[in-house]
């Protein structure tokens, strides 16, 4: 008889999902929610979003869930992890289910940070869910607990100068524009150095240090003067480098400059292009030339030889390149150019 009473309890709870157990001696109270905690091993994470990284970052925690007393050991309950990341890619548990015998799990929450993001002190990720006691019988929220994600700025600058550099007469001033650009993840200090090998060049760099914004490019003026003749080009070094804390990325450009002693270098012996059909051409003229002249010869020595056996008859000649007689003496060929 009592196990009867136990399958209609049972089938009672099914039927009345949003009533306790208890009501069964004149209670109708819905379940009390249960006491869940979510508590993070660390609330605050960096994130290095430069090119060669993946730019993911990992929180872990403890999800703790304590079931009222007056809730029947029938029932557990699930528990969805959410969070929200302001857009980011997220990954999530699955559901997490708790009884009175099962009071807390660990998890694990990946956050893709997408590479070159703005650096930032604090992005808030907001981590809660929903609980639902099962078989269904009644659900809830969890208020989120907020955690940050630090992006770190790392550092990705460039030289560069727009001028066409010429040579450089003794004892004036030329001037130059460099160019810096700043392709990191923010606001940026670029420190810079000119320096040359050789002692007969004087750098004046108008600013060693220039704020670059995020995304874009500033310009500072180097003037170098050549105090003496130089037999070589000028090779000057220019240097820069970040002021972001471990960066550790040192950019050089070389500027290769004429001077006017040196400048004698670059005149070279000018070179002749002639397109292959000319040549062609001129083969075909010089090799038809030669067979004209060939067979032109062997006529007139064929009548060298005919002359001295005394037989003039020219039909011994090829007809095809049997030469015109000779004009008789006094006559006179006129051409005419009417019309």
């Amino acid at each position: 008889m009592r196990s009867y009473w136990l399958v209609l309890v049972f089938l009672l709870a099914l039927l009345a999902p949003n009533v306790s157990l208890n009501s069964m001696g004149g209670r109708s109270d819905p379940f009390p929610p249960p006491d869940i905690r979510i508590e993070m091993d660390w609330t605050e994470v960096h994130s290095k979003v430069e090119p060669s990284m993946d730019g993911i970052v990992v929180f872990t925690g403890t999800c703790y869930c304590d079931i009222p007393d007056s809730v029947s050991d029938l029932y557990w309950v699930s528990f969805k992890i959410s969070a929200d990341a302001g857009g980011w890619p997220v990954s999530i548990p699955p559901a997490l289910y708790f009884s009175k015998y099962q009071s807390y799990h660990e998890f694990t929450i990946s956050i893709q940070v997408p590479i070159q993001t703005v650096a930032s002190d604090k992005n808030i990720v907001r981590i809660g869910g929903i609980w639902e006691y099962e078989p269904s019988a009644g659900t809830g929220t969890v208020d989120p607990v907020k955690v940050n994600i630090i992006v770190d700025q790392f550092s990705s600058i460039s030289l560069g100068t727009r001028d066409m550099i010429g040579k450089i007469p003794v004892g004036s001033w030329n001037n130059i524009t460099l160019i810096a650009s700043n392709f990191g993840n923010g606001e940026d200090l670029i420190h810079l150095e000119a320096e040359s090998a050789w002692k007969n060049i004087e750098l004046e760099i108008e600013r060693d240090i220039i704020d670059v914004e995020f995304e874009s490019e500033a310009s500072v003026g180097l003037k170098i003067k050549q105090t003496e003749g130089a037999s070589d080009d000028i090779l000057v070094t220019i240097r820069a480098w970040s002021d972001v804390a471990g960066s550790n990325n040192l950019t050089e450009m070389d500027l290769i400059i004429v001077t006017s002693f040196s400048l004698q270098s670059l005149v070279t012996t000018p070179s002749y292009y002639i397109p292959v059909g000319a040549v062609i051409l001129i083969v075909m003229i010089i090799t038809t030339w030669a067979v004209v002249r060939e067979r032109y010869f062997n006529v007139d020595r064929m009548r060298n030889q005919s002359a001295a056996s005394g037989n003039d008859d020219e039909m011994d000649a090829p007809k095809t390149l049997r030469r015109a007689k000779t004009p008789p003496k006094g006559f006179n060929m006129h051409i005419s150019n009417r019309r």
